[in-house]
């Protein structure tokens, strides 16, 4: 496994794009011609061959594409960008698949002072909250999460928290529809992202993630394009290109069977094909946005207590969700 450091230079020019799963034909507008459905489908053959061959051919083209990728020097980290114009975000990462962190996007949002816990107990008061807990006692919370929802007043989630650190009591993405009404009244200590999202897809607020240090997201991949805006606390990524998917072990959905890349025990041998994947360490401060990529792998470690808000509702589609094939 190769692990590579955070960027932190301006962006290199050169780099051959990734290759996504289910590439999208991107405007520069706001709207834009979406693949049909059928597209990636093998043709038909009467005699199956073409369905049975189609995805060792995808797993053959993914792993050449990406070795070429490779053996260029920008493709050796995630480049940090600071003032990202509208246009070149879109067409140096989203068009391209391509994760970036963006740095100055959030300079003028009053969260990044005001959300301290006692802030946020203040705010939000006795109003009940929604959150993951018990995750302590199944490895498998994320793919059992609704098993894990739990509500109790936000004053009793803090105490939760604050008194111990860990993975066991999580509010995330999971729980944000549930959540709406109560976190509205933090809407104020932020500024929307006009640059590149829209208010008129669902969740224009975003969801928000709220955990002390040691929640743990496993390795997995999203099945649209998010914007990671960290606002309290770090948070460590380890993240595979989407590419690599054959050789990350998954199971089930969009999970894998590996436990946790940072683990120093973990039985290589049991998992070989780790050896053949690159791996990027991003660590994104408060203030900063993590451009993750549709079907791009990753795990997250808080380092601290963290107050993170996704974003999905981007200005060009994002919508590959509806043709994702069952398992």
């Amino acid at each position: 496994m190769k692990l590579r450091p955070f960027e932190t230079r301006k962006s290199e020019k050169g780099l051959p794009p990734p290759v996504a799963l289910e590439p999208q034909r991107v405007s520069h507008g706001p709207v834009a011609a979406e693949r049909p459905a059928s597209a990636s489908a093998p043709a038909p053959s009467a005699s199956g061959d073409a369905t049975a061959t189609a995805p060792r051919k995808r797993d053959w083209l993914l792993h050449h594409v990406e070795s070429r990728r490779d053996l260029s020097p920008a493709a050796v980290n995630i480049e940090r960008r600071t003032d990202l114009t509208r246009e070149e975000f879109l067409s140096d990462y989203y068009a391209l698949n391509r994760p970036v962190v963006l740095v100055g996007e959030m300079q003028d949002w009053p969260a990044l002072t005001l959300w301290t816990p006692e802030y946020l107990r203040q705010a939000i008061g006795s109003r009940p909250v929604e959150f993951q807990g018990g995750r302590t006692r199944n490895e498998c919370f994320e793919m059992h999460k609704d098993l894990h929802r739990t509500s109790a007043p936000f004053g009793e989630f803090m105490d939760l928290i604050q008194t111990r650190a860990g993975n066991d009591a999580y509010i995330t993405t999971y729980n944000s529809e549930r959540n709406r009404d109560a976190l509205a009244v933090l809407d104020k200590d932020t500024v929307f992202l006009e640059k590149f999202l829209t208010r008129d897809k669902p969740l224009p607020s975003g969801m928000m993630w709220i955990g002390p240090a040691g929640t743990v997201t496993s390795l997995h991949h999203d099945l649209t394009d998010n914007f990671i805006a960290q606002v309290v606390g770090r948070k460590r990524f380890k993240i595979v290109a989407a590419a690599d998917v054959g050789k990350l072990y998954n199971v089930k959905h969009v999970f894998s069977e590996v436990p946790s890349l940072e683990d120093p025990n973990l039985d290589r041998a049991k998992y070989p094909l780790l050896d053949q994947i690159r791996v990027y360490d991003v660590t994104i401060m408060p203030g900063e946005i993590l451009y993750m990529p549709l079907a791009w792998w990753h795990q997250v470690h808080a380092i601290d207590f963290s107050v993170t808000i996704t974003f999905t509702n981007f200005l060009w589609p994002n919508d590959s969700y509806k043709d994702y094939p069952p398992d």
